[in-house]
């Protein structure tokens, strides 16, 4: 170590341009000592300064196993013993600089762990801490069957400060290339420089051969006692955590990965091989693409099949990659859609698949739909993954801020913000551009992590692991910067996903209203030549979806599974569709109410009269939305089983139609009369939590024509006061013991005025006078109506009220609130609420309590 000192102190030191200083709210870093220019050296370091594994493999007391160690151990251990010297090493001044603990994720409580879920940086440090372990384990092996077997023993060397030396060197070595050779060096003060995404990557530092020197250069102009900042590569937040315990507020390098494992044959992988992106020639550019696993030939001899296995990034620049869609719709392709895809190609003469794959328009759209559809399903997962939403996220981030100014004062004391930077050359599995150095948490970051300047080597006996003596406070302190530098790291990989899906949802959009708008232009050209023409070409085209059995099947499977939305938007885009497919079968696609079927209105090419639109209210995703607790209880378990069929029913019609231009009639036919069915044996509407909720405002409530009581049912769950009745069911059709046996009649003691009357569908068909005795007897002033109404139905004046009922509602009665609810084909429900019209105000529940 003598002559190493002696090189130190014969190397001619260029005067530094910047010092350690205090900045607030980032802890630490190197602060300009005058007006510096753009180019400028700021810092010069001569190898011999450097902690390095050439130097640490050459130090006496590692001699009789410094061959066998890892880079990381024999630096590490080199660190541990000149830390030992106290005053007496030459890197004292070094060794003093260096945090006295650290705030990568490897050292937090299982509960701060917790706030990672979802993230693959919570996996990965799983495995760096296991690593650690493994690698301590491995360490004490080789001094055990050495010259020395008692060095870990006799120099005090346990795993906490085995940890605390790793954790340093890992996180604050930068790897350069030295010589023609990639090296790792932890500088003294260079390891202070904070990070900023917004410098060019391998701009601002690089290793001069001629000098063997580390040399820092100004990157633009910096004022007198303003920060100097390096770029630690194309680092995400994941990798400036898990290497240096800090995230900034915003980083451009963020990204999520995608491994993608698609089946491959012989066939496929020349495919696959060449759809695979350029990599990138410039260490500034993220890499987003990485082959992970490719089958060797051999493996696909005969026919079979291999697993080829891809990694790719998407960032906030590009959500989703080129190469990604085209390896899903590839994978999506069966060999008979590959067949015809190829040989569209050739007939247009544009032989390039991989072009032809990396488009938008190459594909048929129920392939692409489906393409997009699985794509959509697998980030879906990903995002439920995580512990949290974004929306709550962001609001934990927003009433945080506060707080976090708090902790960073209070652990000055202890663990510090900003403090313990990281090395671009980490080997946390990041494949980050290694060309940086560790000092802080740069720019507008968030640490927990660090020194406050002042003995980071001290007896050497710190406990890394914990925060030791540290006031409640402060550990209070540190908990909260943890927790929010998870946040801030899952908030933005939510974001990029939520990115992805937005460009994900309006493909699955525009292919769902091209599939439908074929089938709606298709019935207008038949249909002039007559009503029956277009169903005898659905007949006609029976033979071909016979022929592309198995692709329908397919098709059917698939878009079956596919995701087209996050959660009830799924069911949404499947009930809309069915919707939209038997308004033009039945030939009602311009009608004036065709265009209000849609809960997304993007994904539907039938538009209607929207002279009207206003008067109708919007049919919203929203309303199918059950919380958990609902749905832990079994509570609307009828709008469940509705979504359960929309979703098998449009798989089945719009994936024959996307393969063949065709549907099965008899299928559609007992769609229809199975729907039918289900309307006697559950209710003819299906009730939503929204609708529950307004009817309830109105308690207590009386419902004639009960049938089976489902609505009153759920209502009750809820704790709502209602009775209901029901006359005689037919065979075979059951009812809720509490559904009273009794009609119209029940309303003429006038008992029950004082509770809102509820109806639904009273009059089957549109037919007879059970809706209007009702009314008739009813001498209480609100009334709820579930069903169509004569300019609520595709036909007629709707299958639920008599002309008659609906005229005594319209002479007595005004509407006041009218809801949108869940349809079966053909159907268009609503829940509407009208006061008697000698009410001079509508009876709120308030009003109700203040008459009681």
């Amino acid at each position: 170590m003598a002559g190493a000192a002696l090189a130190s102190a014969s190397v001619s030191r260029a005067p530094s341009l910047v010092e350690p200083m205090d900045f607030p709210g980032m802890g630490r870093g190197c602060g300009c000592v005058r007006d510096v220019r753009a180019g400028e050296e700021l810092m010069v370091v001569h190898v011999s300064e450097c902690f390095r594994e050439e130097e640490a493999r050459g130090y006496a007391p590692l001699a009789p196993f410094a061959s066998q160690l890892s880079v990381l151990d024999a630096c590490a251990l080199h660190v541990l013993l000149e830390r030992a010297k106290g005053e007496g090493s030459s890197r004292w001044a070094h060794i003093q600089s260096l945090p006295k603990a650290y705030d990568i994720p490897v050292f937090w409580t299982d509960a701060q762990l917790e706030e990672l879920k979802g993230s693959a940086w919570h996996e990965l440090t799983m495995r760096y801490k296991a690593e650690m372990t493994t690698d301590w384990a491995v360490l004490n092996q080789i001094v055990a069957s050495s010259a020395d077997p008692k060095f870990l023993e006799r120099h005090g060397i346990t795993l906490s400060e085995y940890m605390w030396a790793y954790a340093t060197f890992k996180s604050r070595a930068a790897e350069v290339t030295m010589n023609g050779k990639k090296a790792k060096l932890m500088a003294y003060r260079f390891d202070m420089f904070n990070h900023s995404d917004e410098i060019l990557p391998g701009s601002s530092h690089d290793f001069d051969d001629a000098r063997q020197s580390l040399v820092v250069t100004a990157t633009r102009d910096y004022r007198k006692n303003e920060q100097a900042f390096i770029s630690y590569g194309t680092a995400g937040n994941g990798s400036l955590l898990l290497g240096g315990g800090f995230v900034l507020e915003k980083n451009r390098f963020d990204s999520v990965e995608v491994p993608l494992t698609v089946l491959c044959d012989s066939r496929r992988l020349p495919l696959l091989l060449t759809c695979a992106p350029e990599a990138p020639t410039v260490s500034y550019v993220l890499p987003t693409f990485e082959f992970l696993q490719v089958p060797e030939d051999s493996e696909l001899a005969d026919g079979k099949c291999a697993p080829f296995i891809t990694k790719h990034l998407l960032t906030f620049e590009k959500p989703l990659p080129t190469s990604l869609l085209a390896y899903v719709r590839l994978e999506r392709m069966s060999d008979a859609d590959l067949n015809l895809f190829e040989k569209k190609l050739k007939a247009k003469r544009k032989p390039d698949i991989r072009a032809a794959l990396s488009s938008d328009d190459s594909l048929p759209s129920i392939q692409e739909l489906l393409a997009v559809g699985a794509l959509r399903g697998v980030l879906h997962a990903m995002l439920d993954e995580y512990p949290t939403t974004l929306a709550e996220d962001l609001r934990t981030l927003a009433s945080g801020s506060e707080h976090m100014a708090v902790a960073a004062t209070a652990t000055r004391d202890g663990l510090t913000f900003g403090e313990a930077g990281t090395g671009g050359g980490r080997d946390d599995g990041s494949g980050d551009d290694a060309s940086s150095g560790g000092g802080g948490g740069g720019g507008s970051g968030s640490g927990g992590g660090g020194d406050d300047g002042g003995d980071g080597g001290g007896s050497g006996k710190r406990d890394a692991q914990s925060e030791g003596g540290a006031s409640e406070s402060v550990s209070k302190a540190v908990d909260v910067a943890r927790r929010r530098m998870a946040t801030i790291l899952r908030s933005s990989e939510k974001t990029i996903l939520h990115k992805a899906l937005r460009h994900l949802d309006w493909r699955i959009c525009f292919q769902i209203k091209s599939l439908l708008n074929s089938m709606m232009l298709q019935h207008r050209f038949f249909r002039v030549e007559g009503e029956r023409a277009w169903l005898n070409q659905l007949i006609r085209r029976q033979s071909v979806i016979d022929e592309r059995q198995e692709r329908c099947e397919r098709a059917i499977e698939r878009l079956h599974a596919a995701s087209l939305g996050s959660g009830h938007v799924n069911a949404a885009m499947h009930a809309q569709t069915v919707a939209a497919i038997f308004l033009i079968l039945a030939g009602h696609d311009e009608h004036p109410l065709a265009g209000c079927a849609a809960f997304i209105p993007a994904a539907s090419p039938l538009v209607g009269d929207h002279s009207n639109s206003h008067v109708v209210p919007v049919l919203k995703p929203s309303i199918l939305k059950r919380d958990k607790q609902e749905a832990a209880r079994g509570a609307l378990s009828y709008l469940a089983f509705w979504e359960e069929k929309m979703t098998l029913w449009n798989a089945y019609l719009l994936g024959q139609w996307g393969v063949a231009k065709g549907m099965n009639i008899e299928a559609a036919s007992s769609i229809q009369r199975e729907a039918e069915q289900i309307l006697k044996e559950w209710a003819c509407s299906v009730p939503t939590s929204p609708a529950l909720s307004s009817i309830a405002a109105f308690a207590p409530l009386i419902e004639l024509g009960a049938g089976t009581g489902l609505w009153a049912s759920e209502l009750r769950v809820r704790g709502v006061d209602i009775i209901a009745f029901s006359q005689k069911t037919s065979a075979g059709e059951s009812r809720a013991p509490f559904v009273l046996e009794g009609g119209p009649e029940v309303l003429d003691s006038g008992k029950h005025d004082e509770r809102t009357l509820v109806l639904m569908w009273p009059d089957t068909e549109g037919v007879g006078d059970y809706g209007a005795k009702c009314l008739r007897r009813y001498k209480g002033g609100i009334l709820v109506l579930v069903g169509e109404w004569h300019d609520r139905t595709y036909t007629g004046h709707g299958k639920s009220f008599s002309p008659e009922f609906q005229g005594l509602v319209h002479s007595h009665f005004t509407l006041v609130d009218e809801q949108r609810l869940p349809n079966w084909p053909l159907l268009f429900d609503t829940l509407r609420i009208w006061k008697r019209n000698q009410m001079m105000q509508l009876v709120t529940p308030e009003h109700r309590q203040q008459s009681d």
